[in-house]
């Protein structure tokens, strides 16, 4: 019973912050678009690093899925 709670308490205050998240985002997108331009950034420029995020993980991803399966020492050579 406990899991069920904390799902339930988990999925609530989810909910409840991103309710505010979003209704709280057009009052917020506009001051910190003007402070990254009075930065001299660019705010519609992509994150650099962005791009390669998720090949990169799913590489590190597969690569450490195989080491873990081969570490028991009766399981056969990988």
């Amino acid at each position: 019973m406990q899991q069920v709670g904390g799902a339930l308490g988990l999925a609530t205050l989810s909910t409840v912050a991103l309710h505010f998240t979003n209704s709280q985002a057009d009052k917020i997108a506009k001051p910190m678009a003007d402070a990254i331009v009075a930065g001299g950034g660019d705010p519609t420029a992509p994150v650099p690093g962005t791009d390669l995020t998720f090949l990169e993980g799913a590489i590190f991803g597969s690569r450490l899925s195989r080491r873990v399966r081969c570490t028991p020492s009766w399981w056969p050579r990988c």
